[in-house]
């Protein structure tokens, strides 16, 4: 049994990140990206995430988690 599950598709494509507008501190960065997800409604828990990491043989690894605080 097949089901179409095409039409659940999601576009993320709102935006371009451009280099040249991004703070050049990267906690100032997050905060106005943060500030953005917690304000857009669709957004329910925009502190849940994917934290990706390498391991030294360059292995990837992925885990979700709830941020609690930044600074």
């Amino acid at each position: 049994m097949h089901e179409d599950l095409s039409d659940q598709r999601v576009s993320y494509e709102k935006g371009a990140l451009d280099e040249n507008i991004i703070r050049k501190n990267p906690i100032e960065q997050f905060k106005i990206w943060y500030d953005h997800a917690h304000d857009t409604k669709e957004i329910r828990e925009a502190n849940a995430m994917i934290l990706c990491t390498a391991d030294k043989d360059g292995f990837p690894s992925g885990r979700p988690v709830l941020l609690k605080v930044y600074t």
